[in-house]
């Protein structure tokens, strides 16, 4: 993982503590611009992340599962007719709750295959890396 792609401390925390289980938790992803400036080790919940930032959100991923050796991945279902003035600058995975305040932060990456970029209208994806099998490694 590059300096801009990270799981927060607090999931590691989490994960580590068994109180964040991938494989069962609401796991979801939103789309963010360069107004979030996201620090890894200070922001815990979605409520870190101005509104303003939010370009899209509350896409719950798919076919979520932890391999043997403890990489974790998923789906997350296309961002249909995305369009926007702001240019998406990564995604966020975050498990969702009642409210941001309680949304547990869990993965940022704004290095994968397309970002940065301006959403025109049309469906775009976002994915793990295939050769590395998953987001993030725990």
């Amino acid at each position: 993982m590059s300096s801009s792609d990270f799981v927060y401390a607090s999931a590691i925390t989490a994960i580590n503590a068994g109180s964040l289980v991938w494989a069962s938790a609401d796991i979801n992803a939103m789309l963010v611009s360069n107004l979030y400036a996201p620090s890894p080790v200070h922001d815990v919940y979605v409520s870190a992340i101005p509104p303003d930032a939010i370009i899209v959100r509350d896409y719950k991923l798919t076919a979520v599962g932890t391999r043997t050796d403890q990489t974790h991945y998923g789906t997350i279902p296309p961002f249909n007719s995305l369009s926007s003035p702001q240019v998406v600058r990564g995604v966020v995975l975050y498990v969702k709750g009642a409210s941001d305040s309680v949304s547990q932060l869990i993965y940022y990456s704004s290095t994968g295959v397309g970002f940065p970029f301006q959403p025109f209208g049309f469906d775009y994806v976002v994915g793990f890396d295939q050769l590395y099998g998953g987001y993030f490694q725990q």
